[in-house]
């Protein structure tokens, strides 16, 4: 009954609607399951400014589900949503710049991103930043542990000597 009203909203240009049909094609909640169907209805709602549909499409392109997979076009969208302010964008886009895919790698904007997530909350953004801003320490040098002194032989009993009376 849901995938009726999210239908009937979202053909009449609802953005929020189309992003939950979708979300309802990606799951195949209430719908058989359809990748390239859930990547058109997050792309209605994209080209609308809608920053979570702009996420979902990021990540269609990202990992090439119901779309070919382009890294550039995955990063267009984390940033247009980055852009107004959504968390996982945000945090995707870092990622995005941290491994220069859709993007020239670049540290100090990966930064940028993973601060602008962490702040609103986004703890994968400030494990992320953190990992990248953490001072480099040198490697321990591997404790071993001394070695057991040896114990002594377990005390032989000696057999008592018997002597035979015959």
């Amino acid at each position: 009954m849901m995938v009726y009203w999210y239908r009937q909203a979202a053909e009449q240009g609802n953005a929020m609607a189309q992003n939950g049909l979708g979300w309802a094609f990606a799951s195949g909640s209430g719908v058989p399951q359809n990748e390239e169907a859930a990547a058109y209805w997050y792309e209605k709602a994209s080209e609308q400014g809608y920053s979570y549909a702009q996420l979902n499409l990021g990540s269609r392109f990202a990992r090439g589900k119901g779309v070919t997979q382009d890294y550039e076009t995955a990063a267009y969208w984390y940033e247009k949503a980055a852009e107004q302010g959504n968390p996982y964008a945000q945090f995707h886009l870092g990622n995005a710049y941290r491994l220069g895919r859709g993007v020239e790698q670049d540290r100090e904007t990966a930064i940028y991103w993973f601060e602008q997530a962490s702040n609103q909350g986004n703890k994968d953004a400030l494990n992320a930043l953190r990992s990248l801003t953490a001072p480099k320490k040198k490697p321990l040098a591997v404790k071993r542990k001394p070695p057991r002194p040896q114990s002594k032989p377990a005390r032989k009993i000696k057999a008592p000597m018997f002597t035979w009376n015959l």
